[in-house]
C-alpha cells in the first residue's frame, strides 16, 4: 500500500468503496479498466488524472479550492 497517500486519494478511495452496485459497474460506466480500479483501491497504486476525472464524474465528486493559492513571487 502506498505510504504517502494524499487526501484526494483517500477521498476517492472511500467514494469508490461505497459505490453501488460494484466496481465492475463503475468500470463499465467510466471506461476505466476494472484492473486499474482494483490496483488503485487494493494495491495503493497511483491513479492517472484522466482516470480520476472519469471516476469523479460518475461519483459526483469535484475538486474545489479551500483557499486562494499564493500569487507568484509572494509567499
Amino acid at each position: 500500500m502506498a505510504k504517502n497517500r494524499s487526501p484526494i486519494d483517500d477521498t476517492l478511495r472511500r467514494a469508490m468503496m461505497n459505490y453501488l452496485p460494484s466496481i465492475t459497474a463503475l468500470s463499465k460506466e467510466t471506461g476505466v479498466p476494472q484492473s486499474t480500479l482494483h490496483r488503485f483501491l487494493k494495491d495503493g497504486r497511483n491513479f492517472r488524472i484522466d482516470n480520476a476525472e472519469k471516476v469523479c464524474a460518475v461519483l459526483g465528486l469535484e475538486l474545489t479550492p479551500t483557499k486562494q493559492p499564493p500569487k507568484k513571487g509572494k509567499e
